[in-house]
């Protein structure tokens, strides 16, 4: 099969959310590739499918494991353009082009314990179109004032991103107005980080108290879903 490197670049990216999950699958159906896995701390999950559309040809191959998302990220930029895609023995893949062959070695399934079986079944308050522009400021000030937690509010149709105590240290808040109903309030920790390396230009993020948000990017080629868990917040 072959797709174009970018492409697939892209999508491991997504849903290794920056190669922070080392370990990554890659089922092949009849309607694309699909993948369901989680970190290691299991305090962030990712949902991925890649559309057969994306690819120039495809083939439904089956499950491939790979065993080392940083390696195998690394190596697909080393090749230009379209790339092919072939499991030529259990555990082994070649990936090729007109002047380059690659063969990787995967994984087995029975090593693979960060997989996920089930799939996402939370219910949410509130769901709001992002733009990673306003986001990527309230992770800045994160670094900035040395702090490690994200207090996320909306209430109504404003939504504020905080960082740092407003009473006793160092404090950053931005806000922008949103559509839709729902109150929530929720924290974040380092685990929002990963997704956030990785996410694109657009997402939308479905938040309710208690529960795991739910980060959602849909592209031409692909649709990536992330569960990221939250922190608990002093005084609530």
């Amino acid at each position: 099969m072959k797709i174009n490197s970018e492409i697939l670049q892209q999508y491991i990216n997504r849903v290794s959310m920056n190669k922070h999950i080392p370990i990554i699958d890659l089922d092949f159906r009849e309607d694309g590739v699909h993948t369901r896995v989680k970190d290691l701390a299991g305090q962030a999950m990712s949902e991925g499918f890649l559309k057969m559309d994306s690819f120039e040809d495809y083939t439904s191959i089956g499950k491939v494991f790979i065993r080392n998302t940083q390696l195998f990220m690394d190596m697909l930029k080393t090749f230009a353009d379209a790339i092919t895609i072939e499991k030529i023995a259990d555990y082994i893949i070649k990936l090729s082009d007109i002047t380059r062959e690659a063969y990787i070695v995967t994984a087995d399934e029975q090593v693979c314990d960060n997989l996920m079986t089930k799939e996402f079944t939370y219910t949410y308050d509130v769901n709001i179109p992002m733009e990673r522009t306003f986001f990527e400021r309230s992770i800045y000030d994160r670094k900035l004032l040395r702090e490690r937690k994200i207090i996320i509010n909306k209430i109504g149709t404003d939504l504020t991103i905080s960082v740092g105590n407003k009473e006793n240290s160092d404090y950053v808040v931005n806000s922008m107005k949103v559509d839709g109903e729902g109150d929530v309030r929720i924290g974040f920790m380092d685990p929002l980080i990963p997704f956030f390396e990785a996410v694109g230009k657009n997402f939308t993020m479905s938040l309710a108290t208690d529960v795991p948000a739910l980060f959602v990017e849909e592209t031409e080629f692909f649709t990536v879903k992330t569960l990221v868990a939250p922190c608990t917040i002093e005084g609530d």
